[in-house]
Formats: structure tokens, C-alpha cells, sequence
């Protein structure tokens, strides 16, 4: 029998899974005939809990312990900027962990999360939704990651995998943009360079990629992790709220309530409502029952959100997305003229605003591509790179219709590590090609009679190291006491499932001092 292969993207709002069978590759539906999961989890004090779907009846509810938006902050230091600009962007409070990451808790509860933990949940659900579908076990899986997700984020969602029981040997990560251009198909993509515009829920990416001599070429990642779906939605929702005080002259609800939390999430999902449904109508009448306060509710039950006001509302982050594709086609030696086509992924790639702004830049809407359902498309990607993968030793090399197609990736963020001047000192930088063997660099002591060596590893874009994002320590010593320079280390690096290892050793002797392992 041949293995169940699938493919799962884990989404900022919905995720999906999918599996291959003989015609190909389809997502599996929830009990509640739906293609996607909702991202979300709540449980009570009696210890009920629900996932996906049945979560949103109760996430807002306060009798429950509430997680959404998950992906946000996974693999993110508590004290970062990401989780100190949105406290309650999750929900359930958060606070920092033993490890110094995050951990959602609620006031008075005997109960705690991670973002880890609940992506295991999440996980969990989804795969044992397909042994009720399919019948059978997922006994391969390709679990899909964004373009730019850092080493931290990376690690988190492979302990996630880990935990619900897939090891080294049957699963692989594969990066969104290339899902997405499986998804669609080779075929429509040889000739000219292909762009992956990605505007999912939480980020926007960007990708260019080319089909030459039978390579895949990633030639070029953008991205912005600021722009999405929920920065949208945070901003409907701040345009209802100055319009309510411009319109009563009151607060929607008191922001000191105990109940204020809950109602500017309810709030919110109201707005993504909107927003989603302004893909096929002109406006939408933004419901604020059981949101606004009493003396509000008697003058505004509702507010008329047009599609021309959230055009307006959107316009800068859409132009901020045009200025990501302008950057990314710089940095893959370009032309945007040699653009031949685009493919629409991710939830709001939908929204006509983002449409026409890609239409009017690159001054065809033809180019756009977007036959592919933009929830589904990395999912289903990725189920059929795993049933590629099953079929090949090679998670580098795909054969389709007969043809080898070898996929040629670049990094998507720079390696590197701290100067004694505080610069960051770069081991591999944006852009280059992936690495197919280990990268080495020679160290040596900064004075006379060292005693002792440090090395502090570090990623992002940034010129003094510590704007960049902290990753490992390493420290070694007991080597012989020698002039400045005279003792030498061989530093060696290994990129393994989109995460970097590093190894030192003494360049005359060999000697190990620090043993291969994550960085």
C-alpha cells in the first residue's frame, strides 16, 4: 500500500489540510463541511474543550480560556516587539515563560498555553479529522512555513510536529511561495519569471521564482510582516470606532470595563466579516450588538462600511505591498517588465483593492492568476510535494509529468554573528543560495593568552547585531595559551530543514569543542 501523503499549512486565522490521492491532491473537510479550521482554541473550567469550527461559539465568551492568532507569536521572545505592541492580540493574556517566550494564561485559572501547545492542538484536530475522512493515518506530512519565518519560529513548529508523533524520516517543512507555485502547477510556469504576491492573514510575502534548465530558482523573497489580513481588520475596526465617537460623542464601550477585551475582539471579528464579504458586494453593515454600550447601542445599532471607505482604509498597506514587490524584483536583477505572471495566494490576495493596485502597476490584470481557491492553494501544494517526496530520496528534486525539476532556493534572512564592535559579521547572507554542504569559517583569538572563546549568532538585516534577532551562545575553552591569532577554530555551519547547525573544532588537532547542534 502506498503511504498517505499530506500537506498542512498552519494559518494566522485558518489552517488547512490536505492529502494526495490518485487524482490528486484535496483537502480534508471538517465535520462541519468546511475546508479550512478555523485557528482558534477555548476551553472552560470543567476542562471542555473545542478546536477550530466549534472554538468560535465560545472563544469570546468569558466562562472560557481563549487562543487565537497563535502564529503571531510563536517562536517570539515575550519582551519583543511583536508581542509587547499587541498584549491582547491573542486573547488569553500573555506573559513570559521559563524560557523567556511566550505563554498564554487567564486571571484566576489554573491553566496555561504556549504557542507551541497550541499548535499541537491544532494539529492534532486536523490529523485526526483525516482518519475519520480518509480512513487511515497521514504516514508522511510536509507542514508549510512562511518565507521569512526566523530560526526560533522554525524550531517551535518542528517541536510541534514532533509532538503529535512525526519524526525526521516522515516529515519536511516547505516554505509557502513554493507550495503555492506546486499547487498551480509547473506547466504554467516556464516561460518568464513567476511572482508569488501572498497576502495571507498575519504577513505578506513576496517570491520570484523561475523555471530554467530544469531548475526551479527561488531567485528573490520579500515580505512584510506587518501587513495582513489582521492589520486590516485592526484598522476597519479603529475607523468604526472613530466613527461612533465622531457620530454620539461616546466611547463605543468604557475601555476600563471587564468586559472591554472581549467586546474589541467581537469587534474585530465583525470587521473581518466585512472585509470578507466585500469581495463580492459594495458594503456591509458592521453589526455592534453586544459590543457597544447601552447609550450607544439606542443611537447606532450598526455602521455602513462602503467598499470605496475600506479601499481608503487599506490603501497603505496595499502600496506598502507594491513597494515589498518592487524591492524583491531589485534583488532578483530584474525587470518588473519580465514578470510574467502573478499567483494570488493567501485569504485577502481576494480583495479587489489588492487587484487593481497589481493590474495598475504592472498594466495587465491577465498576469494575475488566481484559479486556485487562495485559502487552499499552499495546503494542497504541499500534499503533493509529499507525495513527490515520498517518491524520491531527494526533498530537492521532484519528477512531474516525466520531468526532473531540481529546486534551487535562496535564504531569506542573513546569518551571522556579533563583532567585537558590535557589527554583525555576516556567515551567510539574504540571498545566497541555500547551502548543499557545510559553510566554514576560520576563527582565531582576539589577544594574547586567550583563555576563553564566544561566539554569539544572530539573525536579520540589520548592521549592529543587536537590532537583529539573538540566537544561540556558544563558549569553549581549555586550549592552549598562544599569541594573538595563533589559536584557530574552524567554525562549521549546516542548513537542515530551513534551520542552521554549527560545529566547532580546533583547526590543528580537531579536537571538538562545541558539537554539532542548533544554533
Amino acid at each position: 500500500m502506498e503511504p498517505l501523503c499530506g500537506g498542512i499549512d498552519i494559518g494566522t486565522s485558518n489552517s488547512v489540510i490536505a492529502t494526495y490521492q490518485k487524482d490528486g491532491a484535496d483537502c480534508v473537510i471538517t465535520n462541519q463541511g468546511k475546508r479550512i479550521f478555523p485557528s482558534l482554541y477555548a476551553t472552560n473550567t470543567n476542562g471542555e474543550s473545542y478546536i477550530g469550527d466549534p472554538a468560535t461559539a465560545y472563544i469570546y465568551s468569558p466562562a472560557y480560556f481563549g487562543v487565537q492568532y497563535a502564529k503571531r507569536v510563536i517562536g517570539y521572545k515575550f519582551n519583543s516587539e511583536r508581542v509587547s505592541a499587541n498584549p491582547d492580540l491573542c486573547i488569553a493574556k500573555m506573559r513570559e515563560n521559563k524560557d523567556g517566550k511566550v505563554e498564554f494564561y487567564k486571571d484566576g485559572w489554573n491553566v496555561t498555553e504556549t504557542p507551541v501547545s497550541i499548535y499541537v492542538k491544532l494539529l492534532n484536530c486536523m490529523l485526526e479529522r483525516t482518519v475519520e475522512y480518509r480512513g487511515r493515518k497521514l504516514d508522511k506530512v510536509v507542514v508549510t512555513i512562511p518565507a521569512d519565518f526566523k530560526q526560533e519560529q522554525i524550531a517551535d513548529t518542528e517541536e510541534a510536529i514532533r509532538q503529535v508523533g512525526f519524526t525526521e524520516e516522515n516529515y519536511c517543512l516547505l516554505k509557502e511561495p513554493i507550495a503555492a507555485a506546486i499547487s498551480y502547477g509547473f506547466e504554467d510556469l516556464l516561460d518568464g519569471y513567476t511572482l508569488v504576491y501572498d497576502l495571507g492573514g498575519g504577513t505578506f510575502d513576496c517570491t520570484i521564482m523561475q523555471i530554467r534548465d530544469n531548475n526551479l530558482i527561488i531567485l528573490a523573497y520579500g515580505g512584510d510582516e506587518k501587513i495582513g489580513g489582521l492589520a486590516f481588520d485592526i484598522s476597519i475596526r479603529k475607523w468604526v470606532m472613530e466613527q461612533v465617537k465622531e457620530k454620539t460623542n461616546m466611547d463605543i464601550c468604557y475601555p476600563k470595563s471587564r468586559s472591554y477585551a472581549r467586546r474589541m475582539h467581537k469587534l474585530l471579528k465583525n470587521c473581518r466579516d466585512a472585509k470578507e464579504a466585500m469581495v463580492s458586494i459594495s458594503s456591509y453593515d458592521i453589526d455592534l450588538y453586544d459590543i457597544a454600550d447601552e447609550d450607544v447601542s439606542d443611537t447606532m445599532e450598526m455602521i455602513l462600511l462602503t467598499r470605496a471607505t475600506m479601499d481608503h482604509l487599506l490603501e497603505p498597506y496595499i502600496t506598502r505591498t507594491i513597494e515589498v514587490v518592487d524591492n524583491t524584483i531589485k534583488k532578483a536583477n530584474i525587470r518588473k517588465e519580465d514578470i510574467s505572471r502573478i499567483l494570488m495566494v493567501g485569504g485577502s490576495s481576494r480583495l479587489l483593492c489588492a487587484q487593481k493596485a497589481l493590474t495598475k502597476h504592472f498594466g495587465s490584470k491577465e498576469i494575475l492568476k488566481y484559479n486556485v481557491n487562495p485559502d487552499e492553494v499552499v495546503g494542497l501544494g504541499a500534499a503533493t510535494f509529499c507525495h513527490i517526496w515520498s517518491q524520491s530520496k531527494d526533498k530537492l528534486s521532484m519528477t512531474v509529468n516525466g520531468r526532473q525539476i531540481n529546486l534551487i532556493e535562496v535564504l531569506t534572512l542573513t546569518l551571522g554573528f556579533k563583532g567585537r564592535d558590535g557589527r554583525m559579521v555576516a556567515l551567510a547572507k539574504n540571498g545566497d543560495p541555500v547551502p548543499q554542504k557545510s559553510l566554514r569559517k576560520l576563527l582565531t583569538t582576539p589577544v594574547d593568552n586567550a583563555e576563553c572563546m564566544r561566539i554569539e549568532f544572530y539573525q536579520g538585516e540589520k548592521e549592529r547585531a543587536e537590532e537583529n534577532v539573538r540566537l544561540r551562545c556558544f563558549e569553549w575553552s581549555n586550549f592552549p595559551l598562544l599569541p594573538k591569532g595563533q589559536a584557530k577554530f574552524v567554525l562549521s555551519l549546516y542548513y537542515v530543514n530551513s534551520l542552521w547547525e554549527c560545529e566547532i573544532r580546533d583547526f590543528y588537532t580537531k579536537q571538538v569543542y562545541v558539537e554539532r547542534q542548533r544554533i
